[in-house]
């Protein structure tokens, strides 16, 4: 009885963890997003290409030329 308990809550702590590195991989993964869109902005304010700026950052065209959009409408 108590080997059943044990190994469920062996399973139990192993997908907490498992999941909780998911998250720091994400968190971490969204932080690298946020600046890259950042830096997208930053560059087309200082007047860059967006297809430079997109080939740099390593971000889609249509992203950058979405920020871009959204600048103009929101100066």
């Amino acid at each position: 009885m108590w080997d059943k308990q044990l190994d469920s809550l062996e399973v139990s702590y192993a997908t907490l963890m498992t999941a909780r590195e998911e998250g720091r991989v994400e968190g971490r993964v969204e932080g690298r997003e946020e600046v890259q869109i950042s830096s997208a902005r930053n560059f087309l304010r200082s007047g860059f290409p967006p297809a430079v700026i997109a080939e740099n950052l390593n971000l889609p065209l249509e992203r950058v030329l979405q920020l871009q959009s959204e600048l103009t409408a929101n100066p």
